[in-house]
Order: C-alpha cells, then structure tokens, then sequence
C-alpha cells in the first residue's frame, strides 16, 4: 500500500506542463472560428481544423497531460489553423 508521503513524493517529482502556447493557440482557433477562412472553408479542412481544436481542449484540460503530448496537440492545431482557406465572399 503506498502511503500518503509516497504520494505527496511522486506529485512534487512531476514536472510541470507548459500549456501557454497550446491555450493561445486554442484562443487563436476560437476566434477563427468566426472568420472566412474557417467559415468558407472545405468540409474536410473544417473537420481536421474542428478534430485537432477538440484534441487539443482535451489535453489542455487534462492535469496529467505530458508536455510533448501537449506540445504534439499544439502544433496539430497550429497546423491546422495555418491550413484553413476559405475566401471572403460578396454578400
């Protein structure tokens, strides 16, 4: 059984994940969201854009998320917003 300054141990021995970037990515996603090029974009590049902002909302609220699973998230989602081309239209 392991005792409760084993378990105090091991959480001080965790090293603590930088989410920053992945939390100004995921505002960055958000916000596009709203704009042409997410809104006129492909269905597929929507559906990628939309999967990689979902994985990265769950790595960012998982406390016991490693950072290069953070860091693979955030660059995904990076990748993602970079790959969205839907054009203003005249309306």
């Amino acid at each position: 059984m392991t005792s409760q300054l084993e378990l105090a141990t091991r959480s001080l021995d965790r090293t603590i994940t930088n989410k920053k970037t992945l939390e100004d990515n995921i505002l960055i996603a958000e916000e596009a969201q709203d704009l042409d090029k997410y809104l006129n974009a492909s269905e597929q590049i929507k559906n990628n854009f939309d999967k990689a902002l979902k994985d990265a909302v769950v790595q960012r609220d998982n406390s016991d998320a490693s950072q290069v699973n953070v860091d693979q998230v955030s660059q995904a989602l990076n990748q993602a917003i970079e790959s969205l081309d839907g054009q203003a239209t005249d309306k």
